[in-house]
């Protein structure tokens, strides 16, 4: 039964809607079918008669979602549901996937079918980054390689939230990702959970800041835009000296059947303290503030491209649906040769992604006097600069191009 289920949310989690579900025939179709009817199997004669001979109007495919009715076949069932719900369903097989793979059995259901977990604001997810380890070629947990990239991801973790959204850790937090290359291998890849604060993590104001600015950031990767939106939003927090406290979550999760390793970590703002006189974020817990839900959510897993695993980081912004992939630019000139991207996969360096957020960041190190007209013109000019340069970079350096759906 939990097989059952859990492929069901799989299945519409990662399914292409701009295919056709039809139940008629079993299995969807491509939408450009319906464009030009010569492409339909004859399975489906009946629907081309029925919109040429019985003069009927056609399947509407602007819809979202395009559902045929078995019986109607040139009624779309979907047509009422809006892009905006679509979303939030497509967010919520994601969400109850990973309940199925974090919770124990007899907390399943529970998990699955309480309201606040499949609230839309469960679902803002303010980022979202993919990097994948290949567990054919590196065995796990035998591998010592396993235990490493799993330390690198978590390093990676500290180096995104302390330089894009500008937390600040506890020393003796960052001290325990470090020490933790002396740790076995079952040890290392414990779950592991840190505090911070921050100035950055106001959801809505944080939304509505990057929204104020996207206009100007046009030519930034995403790695800029996040780090010029918390300055920003760091600005407008110090006119009212607000302190948000911040959880971090870092969980490892190892899938036998899919032979990947991921990691998960869960950003929980509580929101600003309700009492000051704590002097330890690691007497925090849960049950502290009433108001507390989940900010963000960062992925690290595996994905497969053109058969081979290549290292990737995906930044994942459903605020303003803009998708942006970083990778190897082997794949970014469009190359498909095997042994290319084999190579590029065996040598790429993970720690090469905090120098990538250095770059990025670069810009907020300069003189915080500079008025924000100034401050954007160079962060264009910086971006345009990058961007013509890229040509000379090697297969292991990392770009950002559009991920089309």
């Amino acid at each position: 039964m939990k097989d059952l289920l859990l492929g069901f949310f799989k299945y519409y989690s990662e399914f292409d809607y701009d295919y056709v579900i039809s139940p008629f025939l079993g299995k969807p179709f491509p939408v450009l079918y319906l464009k030009n009817l010569a492409l339909l199997p004859e399975s489906m004669n009946l629907y081309k008669e029925n919109i040429k001979l019985n003069d009927k109007n056609p399947f509407k495919i602007e819809n979202c979602l395009k559902i045929q009715d078995p019986f109607k076949l040139q009624f779309n069932l979907g047509k009422a549901m809006l892009q905006q719900d679509l979303n939030i369903f497509k967010e919520t097989c994601t969400i109850i996937c990973d309940i199925f793979h974090n919770k124990e059995k007899n907390y399943i259901l529970d998990n699955v079918l309480s309201p606040d977990k499949m609230s839309p604001y469960y679902c803002q997810r303010n980022f979202k980054f993919l990097i994948k380890f290949n567990l054919k070629e590196n065995p796990f947990p035998s591998d010592i390689d396993a235990k490493n990239w799993f330390i690198l991801v978590k390093k990676c973790l500290i180096g995104i939230c302390e330089e894009i959204l500008l937390l600040n850790f506890e020393d003796e937090a960052k001290e325990l990702v470090i020490g933790e290359n002396k740790l076995t291998i079952d040890n290392a890849l414990n779950k592991i959970e840190l505090m911070a604060k921050s100035r950055t993590f106001f959801g809505f104001q944080r939304n509505k800041m990057r929204k104020k600015v996207e206009l100007f950031l046009l030519n930034l990767d995403p790695f800029e835009k996040e780090a010029f939106t918390s300055k920003e939003v760091v600005n407008v927090g110090t006119n009212y000296n607000l302190q948000i406290i911040v959880k971090l979550i870092i969980l490892p999760i190892y899938s036998r059947q899919e032979q990947l390793l991921e990691v998960k970590l869960c950003i929980i703002d509580y929101g600003p303290p309700t009492f000051n006189d704590f002097k330890s974020f690691n007497n925090i817990t849960t049950n502290t503030f009433s108001n507390f839900f989940e900010m963000s959510y960062l992925h690290f897993s595996g994905k497969t491209v053109h058969k081979k695993e290549i290292p990737i980081v995906e930044i994942l912004n459903e605020d303003s649906c803009c998708h942006t992939i970083v990778q190897s630019s082997v794949m970014l000139e469009g190359q498909n040769n095997s042994d290319d991207i084999e190579k590029c996969s065996k040598e790429l360096n993970y720690e090469q992604i905090s120098t990538k957020i250095n770059k990025s960041v670069k810009v907020l190190s300069e003189n915080n006097n500079n008025d924000t007209n100034n401050e954007l013109f160079h962060l264009k000019s910086q971006s345009i600069e990058r961007k013509s340069s890229n040509h000379s970079q090697d297969c292991t350096s990392f770009d950002s191009v559009p991920l089309n759906k």
